[in-house]
C-alpha cells in the first residue's frame, strides 16, 4: 500500500512536487518554473488558468474521461501547505508542452522513470526487513530507537542524510540501493549472532563502517 508522501522533482534549479500516492504533479510549481525559465529566453508569462480555458485542454480532458478517468483523477485543487492545482501525469505532459518543448521533454522523462516504483519497492522491503529482524532478534528490536538507528545507518549508506524527510528527495538510484540493503539484511537475519552484526555486515558492503557505528546500534 502506498503511503502519502509529497516528493520533489528537480527541474533545473526549480522543484516540482509530486504526490507519491496519487502520482499527481503540482501544476503551479511547473508554471512557476516555466515562467522563470521562459523569462530568460524572452517568452511571455504563462497563467495556468488560461491553459484550462483552451480547446486543447477541454478535448484532452474529454479523451481522458472516455478512457475511464474521473475529473478528480485528472485534475484537483487543494488548499493548505500542499495546496494548488494537481494534475495527473498525462495532463502534466500537456501542460508542459503548452509551456515549452523543453518542459515537455522533462515531463515525459518523469512519466517513464522508475522513481515511484522504486519508492514503493523500497518501502515494502523495509517492512519485510523489520519483520525478519524481529523474528530473529526480538529482544533487541523492542525499542523504537533501534528502528531509528538502523534507518539512519541505511540512509547514510545511500547518501540521503538522516533528517525527518530524508527519503523525500531521494533519487531512483538511492531508492534502489535502499531496497538492496533491506533485502540483504533480511537475508542475513539469523545468520549473525547479534542485530548489530547483522545490520553492519550488510552496511559495510555499501560504505565503510567504523567500530562506533556497530556500537551505536548495540547501545
Amino acid at each position: 500500500m502506498k503511503t502519502q508522501m509529497i516528493m520533489t522533482r528537480q527541474l533545473g534549479n526549480f522543484e516540482v512536487r509530486q504526490n507519491h500516492k496519487t502520482e499527481m504533479f503540482n501544476a503551479n510549481d511547473l508554471i512557476t518554473a516555466g515562467n522563470k525559465a521562459g523569462k530568460l529566453k524572452g517568452r511571455n508569462k504563462k497563467i495556468l488558468a488560461n491553459y484550462f480555458t483552451t480547446d486543447t485542454y477541454k478535448e484532452f480532458e474529454q479523451a481522458l474521461i472516455w478512457d475511464g478517468m474521473t475529473t478528480d483523477e485528472i485534475k484537483t485543487t487543494k488548499t493548505g501547505a500542499n495546496g494548488g492545482t494537481w494534475v495527473c501525469p498525462l495532463l502534466l505532459v500537456d501542460v508542459a508542452m503548452w509551456i515549452s518543448p523543453e518542459f515537455k521533454v522533462q515531463a515525459l522523462k518523469w512519466i517513464i522513470d522508475g522513481l515511484v516504483r522504486s519508492r514503493d519497492e523500497s518501502g515494502e522491503s523495509f517492512k519485510q526487513m523489520n519483520i525478519d529482524l524481529r523474528l530473529n532478534y526480538g529482544k533487541e528490536m523492542q525499542e523504537v530507537i533501534v528502528y531509528k538507528k538502523i534507518s539512519n545507518h541505511i540512509a547514510t549508506a545511500c547518501g540521503v542524510g538522516v533528517g525527518k524527510n530524508k527519503w523525500q528527495d531521494a533519487s531512483e538510484e538511492q531508492l534502489k540501493k535502499r531496497d538492496d540493503i533491506h533485502k540483504a539484511i533480511s537475508m542475513f537475519a539469523g545468520e549473525k549472532d547479534t542485530l548489530a552484526n547483522c545490520v553492519m555486515t550488510v552496511i559495510k558492503k555499501f560504505k565503510p563502517v567504523k567500530k562506533t557505528d556497530l556500537k551505536s546500534i548495540e547501545e
